[in-house]
């Protein structure tokens, strides 16, 4: 889904001729607000953030290229100058998206323009002599080269794990977390808006399929599709787990970049507090980012910056309510203590329960009985957790 984004004219000035660009990338869990973080960066003259790129695949290939001691990857110099040909391959996609968007090209099916062209992104430059540099900076970085009519910072929201796509200072990073309660309860209702079967893992896809086989376009239908998903235990142990996976690995690596120094590049932002304090968050992300928080535009329903985007519910739209605390409309007991299970671990280090007393003060749910005998009743085989894993290996 697309971020709100400026049109062309709301580009401002560009860097200073020679000043590279500064980049931003804005990570999180599905259904946390990376979206919405984004289109609140948008609101700043001197800020361009699109999505979603998923750097995050060529991150994991870096990772393989340079991971086994007999790899020539592996071995410098190639070692450090494959991370610089993908760091500056990722400025040249930003920097091309943004020419795109914001510098008044007529179409996005217009052709890219090469690499080393005039007005194309930045060359990577040999050094005489030392086939392992590149480009023109001290210590072989290549150079980020302001190109004329975009913003200062431009960035990626991907809603994927966190890693290091540039290094800091010349990236900064922003992490939004949510409660994984809500999560589950809004990734459902987005898993069924999209009604794709191949992103669901084969031991819960029957049950899904299913129950998109009972949407009819009316709201009714896709709550009660919602509900059912999620009287469904291998449902919702399932997706309890990917977001646990994906918060504790988020804090290993911000753990990690931290241990070289680098931790204040990275900040960890709580939808929760984002919400209750739109205009006071924003401030501090734009000052993450070196921005004038003063030159940002007010935030409003249109550009879907206004916390709960404004007030308004839509359970088949992709801005459906963005409230918090919305699941306890849908958890029961039982589904508490199957969330708590997989992921009481990861909703303590994230700061939002200490232990699992929460569950006790669940109420009924607005499912009915005879939607949760449903849900109890398709389940063909015990519920398990997939045991599929992330490629996870520290980039810094």
């Amino acid at each position: 889904m697309i971020p709100w984004r400026k049109n062309n004219t709301e580009a401002s000035a560009a860097p200073a001729t020679g000043a590279g660009h500064r980049y931003v990338f804005v990570s999180g869990h599905p259904r946390s607000g990376t979206n919405w973080v984004s289109s609140l960066l948008n609101l700043h003259p001197d800020c361009f953030c699109d999505g979603e790129f998923h750097f995050l695949i060529l991150r994991w290939a870096m990772d393989g290229f340079t991971s086994l001691p007999w790899y020539l990857g592996a071995l410098e110099p190639q070692k450090s100058v494959a991370e610089e040909s993908f760091q500056q391959l990722v400025r040249n996609c930003l920097i091309e998206r943004a020419t795109i968007r914001c510098a008044g090209r007529a179409s996005e099916k217009n052709p890219p323009r090469s690499v080393g062209v005039p007005g194309g992104p930045p060359p990577s430059v040999g050094v005489p002599g030392d086939p392992s540099r590149s480009a023109g900076v001290p210590g072989g970085r290549p150079r980020s080269v302001g190109v004329p009519g975009l913003p200062a910072v431009l960035g990626d929201h991907t809603p994927r794990l966190f890693r290091i796509m540039i290094s800091p200072p010349e990236a900064r990073y922003i992490v939004i977390q949510r409660d994984g309660r809500d999560v589950l309860v809004s990734y459902t209702f987005h898993l069924l808006n999209t009604k794709a079967p191949d992103v669901i893992p084969e031991h819960i896809r029957a049950f899904f399929q299913a129950r998109v086989a009972t949407l009819d376009g009316s709201a009714e239908a896709h709550v009660a599709a919602g509900v059912a998903l999620l009287n469904h235990e291998p449902w919702v142990r399932h997706y309890a787990n990917f977001w646990s996976e994906h918060i504790l690995h988020d804090h290993r690596i911000w753990q990690s970049v931290a241990s070289q120094g680098f931790g204040g590049y990275v900040k960890f932002v709580k939808y929760e507090a984002l919400r209750a304090d739109v205009e006071g968050v924003r401030r501090e992300i734009y000052e993450h980012l070196g921005l004038e928080a003063g030159m940002a535009a007010g935030v409003s329903a249109e550009t879907n910056t206004a916390p709960g985007f404004g007030g308004r519910e839509d359970v088949k739209s992709f801005y459906r309510k963005g409230e918090a605390g919305d699941w306890r409309r849908y958890f029961t007991p039982e589904m508490g203590r199957w969330f708590h299970e997989t992921a009481g671990a990861a909703m303590a280090r994230a700061g939002y329960e200490a232990d699992g007393v929460w569950v006790g003060g669940i109420g009924t749910g607005i499912a009915t009985d005879s939607q949760r005998v449903s849900a109890r009743g398709a389940q063909t085989e015990p519920a398990r957790v997939s045991t599929t894993t992330k490629k996870t290996v520290l980039n810094t």
